[in-house]
């Protein structure tokens, strides 16, 4: 989890501490803003597999795929795209990926011990957003 908010730009190491970035700080108080730059970071990674993995992460969360089926709809799609891993066979590239990690987290893998599974429309409502184009702010 914490290198997922560092790579979103929520938390730095200074001096081998954790703090929380400016933007951090100031999302600290205010949830619509920390959504907000939640949506504008995402996709994470910088391989080309991330790339990729990157977009179909809320393209498929966001379409409503129960949360125990992400991985497998990505990794379909993914392959698809022509993605293979040749390890030890030609078998299914992976699907998570650095993106993933924000979705299965907003969905509670970080409290839970178990797969996650079902619809969380939130999450759902945030990955839509991650694709969508932004909206100019209401007159």
């Amino acid at each position: 989890m914490r290198t997922t908010a560092r790579a979103m730009g929520l938390v730095t190491v200074r001096k081998g501490r954790l703090a929380p970035t400016v933007a951090g700080a100031r999302a600290r108080d205010n949830g619509r803003a920390l959504w907000q730059h939640i949506v504008s970071r995402l996709p994470l990674g910088t391989k080309d597999i991330d790339h990729d993995a990157g977009w179909l992460a809320p393209a498929v969360v966001g379409s409503g795929v129960p949360a125990a089926g992400w991985a497998s709809e990505i990794s379909d799609v993914l392959a698809r795209l022509g993605w293979r891993t040749h390890h030890p066979v030609y078998w299914l590239p992976p699907a998570h990926s650095p993106t993933l990690l924000v979705p299965e987290f907003l969905a509670g893998s970080a409290r839970t011990s178990h797969r996650l599974t079902g619809v969380d429309a939130a999450v759902a409502a945030t990955a839509r957003a991650v694709t969508s184009p932004p909206r100019s702010p209401a007159r």
